[in-house]
């Protein structure tokens, strides 16, 4: 956090872990802490912030430990009426002040061997050693406590500065990723999930929208795997490095391989070549689909999408039969075709036409009753 009126202000929270960062150049502090409760802020840079880092209205339980508070212009650390926080194992360096604590009691050590804090401008003595400092040889800690004020002490401040790694710059980009489906269309709600190789904590997810895009911003530099999955389709991965650039990945989704076979047959049981099927109804990503059974009877497809299909199979000389699938599910299905009906022609009398026929029909009936 850089050049703002408050780097990171925390207000009526609990239980955060604030680590690994860098606040410079911020008007009023690189990190406030208020009315806020089991904080950690461990390894960070707080540097030529106006306050470095103030705790008050009333906070408590909060850790300080391993950052580098250096160049503040005002303050190293403020606490206002905020007691029972502990402070230990930092570094003040360069500070105009290194501490103003304004009603406020807190631990600024944590034991023998642990110790306390650096404070830079101060000549401290290591001439003993031990937890009352009394037993002979230097050990790093000061021989005398040091004396911040208002009952603050810190009972084992170091005499040299204490190894604290600076927390890294790490560059940033952005990721856009894109999911097209077989046909080049974009497709929606696809679940695309970001993470960290080798495997942490470090990941991200979105959902496409309606554009078929899902949009990662401020990713740390560095290996990821990119996983798309969305129901009725192929599980994806792909690997990628983010290094000097914004990246945009295209990734194609695949139809899931279900395999769904007909054996198409007749009143005997026995097959029949060239029947047409097709689906009249299903999902919305499956492409059209149309098969021709084969001299044994069967229609295969082994490359469809999971949903509910409608079917319909016909060919000359049979009637339409349909059926209903669910894929993935039952396999193989057969189905029965039944031979149409043939509608028989009117007998016709050589040499008559259908007329003649019906009339002498009913002259020989007339004659009959007489």
């Amino acid at each position: 956090m850089k050049g703002c009126g408050y780097g990171l202000s925390i207000t009526n929270s609990q239980n955060i872990l604030l680590e690994n960062s860098i606040f410079e150049e911020n008007s009023f502090n690189g990190i406030g802490l208020f009315n806020s409760f089991k904080v950690t802020i461990n390894n960070n840079l707080i540097s030529r912030n106006q306050r470095g880092i103030e705790i008050s209205d009333g906070s408590s339980e909060n850790i300080v430990t391993r950052n580098l508070i250096k160049n503040n212009n005002n303050y190293g650390i403020l606490i206002g009426f905020s007691s029972n926080n502990m402070i230990y194992n930092n570094n003040f360096e360069e500070n105009s002040y290194h501490i103003q604590s304004l009603g406020s009691e807190n631990m600024w050590d944590n034991g023998y061997v642990v110790g306390g804090n650096y404070w830079d401008q101060n000549s401290f003595i290591d001439d003993y050693s031990g937890p009352d400092q009394d037993q002979q040889g230097s050990d790093g800690i000061s021989d005398e406590p040091y004396d911040l004020g208002e009952n603050n002490y810190d009972s084992y401040p170091y005499v040299e500065k204490i190894e604290i790694d600076e927390p890294a710059i790490v560059e940033k980009f952005n990721l856009i990723v894109r999911v097209l489906d077989s046909r080049n269309s974009p497709v929606e709600d696809v679940s695309v999930k970001v993470n960290e190789i080798p495997v942490s904590d470090y990941s991200f997810s979105r959902s496409t929208d309606i554009q078929g895009e899902a949009f990662f911003q401020s990713i740390n530099s560095g290996r990821y795997r990119v996983t798309i999955e969305k129901n009725g389709y192929n599980l994806k991965n792909e690997d990628i490095w983010l290094e000097t650039q914004n990246y945009e990945l295209v990734l194609e989704l695949e139809n899931l391989s279900n395999l769904l076979v007909f054996r198409i047959i007749d009143g005997e049981d026995e097959p029949i070549t060239g029947v047409k099927a097709e689906f009249t109804s299903g999902p919305s990503n499956q492409l059209p689909l149309t098969g021709t059974s084969d001299e044994d009877g069967y229609i295969v497809f082994d490359r469809i999408s999971s949903g509910e299909y409608s079917w319909i199979f016909t060919m000359s000389g049979y009637q339409d039969s349909s059926l209903d699938t669910t894929s993935p599910g039952q396999v193989e299905y057969e189905v029965v075709l039944t031979a149409a009906e043939i509608e028989k022609p009117p007998i016709v009398i050589p040499g008559f036409s259908l007329l003649t026929v019906i009339l002498g029909a009913a002259a020989f009936i007339y004659i009959l009753r007489r």
